[in-house]
């Protein structure tokens, strides 16, 4: 009964004193509405904040790890000194890819990460410093991205902390790549600026989605698969809009967009690098041998085991029950899988190491937020008896899932011993009477002075593809190199042409002397060796 009901049939009621009194009164304190009754009180409003607050902390966390590791002058990750290669061998005006030498290899990476760092190397000089400032300013870009996405679907600014949060809370998931000099951020933060716009920006703005895709598989190879489900939503969209006629091709420009840019772009450069771009972008790529344990382990292992409670939220949102519009749930549907067959690519290859979570992690944690928000409202509008149930299962739940992400920030941070340590290797190079030769650190050669050389990883992917003349010419170089001792000093730790450095060598101390120190922070654990000088 409203509320000008009430009092209009209230008034003969208390004019007539033989009429009761309680039937009117009733009707003058209507029972409040739902909505009313389950507004939060203190207890529950403080249980919805919990889980943002709890990822602020990861946040903050974050934070003091980049400024504590970006301007160490060291490797933090055994392969980011190869990086570092990559960029002065550009800087010094030759083309990334070319055919492989004693003294430089190119990677198998496609070339944006290093044009950028490339110019931010103008301002900054080439170094380990500017490196990484491209790589925590591209996940920074991401956080705040997520945020965007998240504050986007929700209106909640505490929602947006605790995607950003939650993303940020695997930090130690994905083997502390956020920071470091390797190309994974970058194509992160454009792929999820593609679907940022895709989400925020229609319309004319969806050329601009297309050229970050391209952006994206410049950065990395995989963009390919990243874009390949976000460009057949905007066909299924535009189609779905359209009505009839030739306008359900409306998706078709943005579709050839991203298709022609990605073909002409790889053209290009195996054009202006005489073929060797193909050689190492696709031919060496497509000989990683599968891990044939990751078609499952992925999903139990990388997934289920540490982000269950994200990738159940992930669901939630996508198959409907949170509430999203279908246009937005089929978006986020397409950056899921997504995101989620882009990492398992990564995975599925020899040598895909947990960095290639980074996109499957931010794309659950954006997802896990929206459902954290939407499962909390839920609660406000139930029952205050089963409101206040859900509340408690909803933040509990979520608190619990970035408990299990914890991590002590002290372990990923490079202490002064381990710095002390580096620059005594530095000074064992440096008065070498020559060049030297460090495999696995081919920086420190630079850093004392002498002249760069390859770096063993990038060499390895050659060495470990299939045989030829490209393979066979790179052996006997660094095998006669070896042999005739061109080098003043090799530091090594491994068996890596050991024949070679034997037969030309004399193995004296360890370069490094305390058996704890010096070793990367971040995967394989190589570090310079023992020291060798000629016969």
């Amino acid at each position: 009964m409203s509320r000008s009901k009430t009092k209009k049939h209230a008034r003969p009621a208390a004019q007539s004193s033989a009429q009761p009194a309680e039937p009117a009164q009733e009707a003058r304190e209507p029972r409040p509405p739902v909505e009313a009754a389950s507004e939060p009180d203190a207890t529950m409003q403080w249980l919805a904040d919990a889980p943002a607050v709890v990822a602020a902390l990861y946040l903050i966390v974050l934070l003091y790890v980049f400024a504590r590791r970006v301007h160490y002058p060291f490797a933090l990750e055994w392969i980011e000194s190869g990086l570092l290669d990559e960029v002065r061998w550009l800087a010094g005006g030759h083309n990334l890819y070319v055919r492989p030498s004693v003294d430089f290899v190119p990677f198998v990476y496609n070339p944006l990460y290093f044009w950028v760092c490339g110019a931010a190397s103008k301002v900054l000089g080439v170094s380990f410093l500017t490196l990484r400032l491209v790589s925590a300013l591209s996940s920074l870009g991401t956080l705040f991205l997520l945020y965007a996405l998240v504050v986007k679907e929700t209106g909640s600014r505490a929602a947006g902390i605790l995607g950003a949060g939650t993303y940020a809370a695997t930090y130690k998931q994905t083997i502390e790549f956020m920071d470091i000099a390797r190309v994974d951020a970058l194509f992160l933060l454009l792929g999820v600026a593609a679907l940022w716009v895709l989400r925020t920006r229609p319309g004319a703005w969806r050329a601009k989605a297309a050229a970050l895709l391209v952006l994206c598989f410049l950065a990395k190879q995989t963009g390919v698969i990243f874009a390949a489900p976000l460009v057949l939503f905007v066909l299924r969209d535009e189609a779905r809009g359209a009505g009839g006629g030739l306008a359900r091709w409306r998706g078709v420009p943005f579709a050839l967009a991203v298709a022609v840019g990605v073909g002409a772009s790889a053209w290009l450069l195996d054009v202006t690098s005489g073929g060797w771009y193909r050689f190492y972008a696709f031919g060496l790529t497509t000989h990683h041998p599968l891990v044939s344990s990751m078609w499952a382990d992925f999903w139990t292992a990388d997934v289920l085991a540490h982000l269950g409670g994200v990738a159940l939220g992930a669901l939630f949102v996508v198959l409907g029950p949170s509430g999203l519009p279908k246009r937005e749930r089929e978006l986020w549907g397409a950056a899921l899988v997504a995101a989620l067959l882009t990492s398992w690519s990564g995975r599925l290859h020899d040598g895909g190491w947990a960095n290639v979570l980074m996109p499957a992690y931010a794309i659950l944690s954006a997802l896990f937020a929206i459902a954290v928000h939407a499962g909390t409202t839920y609660a406000w509008r139930a029952a205050p008896d089963v409101g206040r149930r859900l509340a408690v299962f909803v933040s509990v739940a979520a608190v619990g899932q970035l408990a299990m992400l914890a991590y002590d920030p002290r372990t990923v941070v490079p202490s002064d011993h381990d710095e002390a340590a580096g620059w005594r290797v530095v000074a064992a190079l440096r008065a070498a009477p020559g060049d030297t030769f460090v495999p696995t650190d081919s920086y420190l050669s630079v850093m004392a002075g002498k002249r760069p050389h390859l770096h063993e990883m990038a060499a390895d992917d050659i060495l470990s593809g299939p045989p030829g003349e490209v393979r066979n010419r790179l052996v006997e170089d660094v095998g006669r190199a070896l042999r005739e001792r061109r080098w003043a000093m090799v530091i090594t730790d491994n068996d890596w042409f050991a024949d070679d450095v034997m037969a030309g060598y004399q193995r004296g101390a360890d370069s490094v002397g305390d058996p704890t120190a010096f070793y990367p922070l971040s995967g394989v654990h190589y570090r310079p060796g023992w020291i060798y000088t000629p016969r």
